[in-house]
């Protein structure tokens, strides 16, 4: 018998699930300039969160990862005080509220067990509409280096959001559930526009992204028959190598893997690495924080420049005692993703967690708000009701 949930869940997974919908058009905004879609789907879910006051800021069974990226936060506003100068940003207003998100999504999960497993699925049907507005030729731009932009989205940000979009669909679709493996598998249809976008966008670290979480999905998914793993196997050894030779036709993103093979390309990013490593080594207990980093790029580079690297951003913004909590709260991330592959045959929180890996190598995670809708996902593993006895202690 299905659970019954009262008015008040129905509208707040209605709204968890808009803005979900949302994280497509992160940078679109159609009526109000740097006012997004995603920004007003986020507002919106804020606001009827209210409705459950009480639950939405429980740190039970979720101490260690609260208390590891806020302390991180913390040590960036403070920093930030200190190397104040000119006015300079001293409280990153995004990253902020992208950690109250962050920490309501998985109270909300702890309310409602459809938020993640059922929710996400509203992504990817909204990152298979952008492959059908990228079909169509609605919204979209071709960049200077001839790489495919939709919504004014930039090209990597757009080629892992179809990643994930795709990986979450196949784990939804072929590994469903304990009960029931296969679950309408005609949605994988879907895939077919997300990955020609992502193909379009010549994002190397999407294509990574996707064949990495192609391929431990096929290694790691069980079966309840032995006999059928081989079978699997070879299906997933054949659409691995179906892949690969479309990968070969793309001549944009081809010449990028080339310039990366042949001369080391890192779009200039070793000469920035380089820099902020040199501040860091300058301040290594706290960084500079926000304001630091805002001048020394002024300086430096003649304006803001992300590090491309969360791991050196945040050891920039909060030095390597940040980075300590930090680094805590990325082992969450995977640790748990990690078991509930392992106790719950679930694969949907490892492959995604794919796209987490690289949007943090890359540089794009702290003020982006799918990073931590995927690690919530990954964390709400705490929330399972055989497993909060264990994180009673934190």
């Amino acid at each position: 018998m299905s659970k019954q949930y009262t008015t008040i869940q129905n509208i707040q997974y209605f709204f968890a699930c808009l803005f979900f919908a949302s994280l497509n058009f992160e940078v679109f905004s159609p009526f109000v300039e740097h006012f997004s879609v995603a920004k007003m789907a986020a507002f919106l879910y804020l606001g009827v969160s209210i409705f459950t006051p009480k639950s939405l800021f429980w740190v039970r069974d979720l101490k260690t990862p609260l208390i590891s990226v806020w302390s991180m936060f913390f040590l960036m506003v403070l920093s930030s005080i200190i190397h104040v100068q000119n006015q300079r940003t001293v409280f990153d207003t995004t990253l902020f509220l992208n950690l109250i998100m962050f920490w309501l999504l998985l109270n909300h999960q702890r309310r409602d067990e459809r938020v993640f497993n059922e929710g996400l699925l509203w992504f990817s049907v909204s990152s298979f509409v952008v492959g059908v507005f990228f079909f169509m030729g609605v919204g979209v731009s071709i960049s200077e280096d001839m790489r495919v932009v939709v919504f004014g989205e930039n090209a990597n940000g757009l080629g892992i959001k179809m990643g994930v979009g795709t990986l979450f669909l196949m784990n939804y679709c072929l590994n469903h559930s304990k009960e029931t493996r296969i679950y309408r598998p005609w949605l994988l249809l879907m895939a077919i526009p997300m990955v020609s976008l992502l193909l379009a966008t010549a994002s190397r670290v999407s294509i990574l992204i996707l064949g990495v979480g192609l391929v431990l999905f096929v290694i790691l998914r069980s079966t309840k028959r032995k006999g059928l793993k081989p079978v699997w196997l070879i299906l997933g050894i054949f659409v691995l190598y179906f892949g690969y030779h479309i990968v070969l036709k793309q001549e944009v993103l081809m010449m990028r893997m080339e310039l990366t093979l042949e001369e080391g390309s890192t779009s200039g990013r070793d000469y920035i690495w380089a820099k902020y490593l040199d501040l860091i080594e300058q301040h290594p207990v706290l960084g500079v924080g926000f304001s630091g980093a805002d001048s020394y790029a002024l300086s430096t580079f003649g304006g803001a420049l992300n590090p491309h690297n969360v791991f050196i951003e945040v050891a920039l913004y909060s030095g390597l005692l940040g980075l300590v909590f930090f680094l805590v709260f990325v082992y969450c991330i995977y640790h748990d993703a990690w078991q509930f592959h392992k106790k719950e045959n679930n694969l949907g929180p490892l492959v995604t967690s794919m796209a987490a890996a690289g949007m943090l190598l890359t540089g794009q995670a702290l003020n982006v708000k799918l990073f931590w809708v995927l690690a919530a996902y990954a964390i709400s593993y705490r929330l399972l009701p055989h497993c909060k006895t264990n994180h009673q202690a934190e």
